[in-house]
């Protein structure tokens, strides 16, 4: 008979060989098994911050948790640990480069007609295109990771391989590009305007 605990440690063996082998289904597992344990110890060290920023957390720390897994050495403890671990440096990593915050995008990106969730004009939608299509790769991609997924910048940081404020600097970056493109395309600035 195996005890819970054999069970718990055969468990956690299975789950970090399935994250050093790379396996993309380990992290999913890791979340759903250490997601309360993880959560409890957030609250306990970010009460300041609200629940759906600590569970982000906890996300972004287990992902990362899972991509340095190789590092990972049992010796100086468990896989609750290391984990945990990851947590307190993503807290701290939220706390120095803060939340998403509300950087407004150019209004024309932001005006909604006037019906909600009536589609813009398909002008506009070719001019938008044609302002986003002179950005490199790069910038497109923190945009839409900022603006159409809503990302915090550390996890856009962890997503793109780079530190949260190096994130928010190539975002503005980007931002103030597309401002400047779409300035250069009469029918964003007409629309902005509200010359339609």
């Amino acid at each position: 008979m195996v005890s819970q605990e054999g069970a718990v440690d055969e468990l956690e063996r299975d789950l970090l060989e399935r994250a050093r082998r790379g396996d993309t289904s380990a992290a999913p597992f890791l979340v759903s098994y250490l997601g309360d344990h993880l959560l409890g110890y957030a609250r306990s060290i970010a009460e300041d911050l609200a629940d759906a920023d600590r569970e982000t957390i906890v996300e972004i720390a287990v992902e990362a948790g899972t991509r340095l897994i190789g590092t990972f050495d049992e010796s100086r403890g468990n896989l609750r640990a290391w984990f945990r671990r990851q947590v307190r440096w993503k807290v701290a990593e939220w706390r120095r480069s803060g939340p998403a915050s509300p950087d407004p995008l150019p209004a024309v990106l932001q005006e909604q007609p006037e019906l909600p969730g009536a589609p813009l004009p398909p002008a506009i939608v070719d001019a938008l295109r044609d302002a986003i299509a002179p950005l490199d790769r790069d910038d497109q991609i923190v945009l839409a990771l900022r603006a159409v997924e809503g990302l915090a910048f550390p996890e856009i940081g962890l997503r793109l391989g780079i530190k949260a404020d190096a994130a928010r600097q190539r975002y503005h970056r980007a931002l103030r590009r597309l401002k400047e493109s779409a300035a250069a395309t009469p029918e964003l600035t007409d629309y902005e305007r509200g010359v339609q």
